[in-house]
């Protein structure tokens, strides 16, 4: 039995969005359509990027492009591109980490290919344009920031 998208993904799933969920608790004005511009803008770029070209500019509000930054780095980070950050901006080595973190994180560096990347990015603005509609402007940050732990 095949597994279920969300399932195979979770992880990675749960990086990218335990990153927008972090922004959106530090800065209440973010709404579900800088989410989706961001969300855009990273597709588009990781498009260009698997077809040997530059991604278009986009110009992004201050806080739209921290949040392009930083989701940008936990694509880097699960491409095995990046380099791990604390909330500080400081590298962290994956030594300084607890064992059972280590071991996690260890397992998802370096697996995630570039498709596969693409595609945890189109499925988060699939969610993200869902629950929009169905709840307004922060209808997916609110949903989604209950199912993680302040």
């Amino acid at each position: 039995m095949e597994l279920k998208f969300e399932e195979k993904y979770q992880g990675q799933l749960l990086s990218l969005e335990s990153t927008i969920v972090a922004v959106y608790r530090k800065n209440q004005q973010l709404t579900d359509y800088s989410v989706m511009e961001v969300l855009d803008g990273l597709i588009r770029f990781y498009q260009a990027e698997a077809l040997g070209r530059n991604a278009p500019a986009r110009r992004l509000e201050p806080l739209d492009q921290q949040l392009f930054e930083q989701v940008g780095a936990i694509c880097e980070m699960l491409l095995g591109k990046g380099e791990l950050r604390d909330e500080k901006g400081k590298v962290v080595s994956l030594a300084d980490l607890n064992p059972a973190l280590k071991t996690e994180l260890a397992g998802r560096l370096n697996s995630t290919t570039q498709e596969e990347l693409l595609a945890c990015l189109k499925r988060l603005r699939k969610s993200v344009t869902r629950w929009n509609k169905a709840n307004g402007r922060r209808g997916y940050l609110d949903f989604v920031s209950k199912y993680f732990l302040r």
